[in-house]
């Protein structure tokens, strides 16, 4: 059973999609990154706050 699951997250500021249709489980031991442009880190901050 994984530790963290994500299906089919998107997030949206206001027009802009940010982030669309992203999926990825991370299990006991692993260490995730998520790299790409992020305007003022608020995809990867929401990200954060799930773990």
């Amino acid at each position: 059973m994984p530790m963290l699951s994500v299906e089919d997250l998107s997030i949206n500021y206001g027009a802009i999609e940010a982030v669309k249709d992203v999926s990825f489980t991370v299990e006991e031991g692993e260490v995730v990154t998520l790299i790409g442009a992020m305007e003022q880190e608020k995809p990867l901050s929401y990200v954060q706050s799930l773990v």
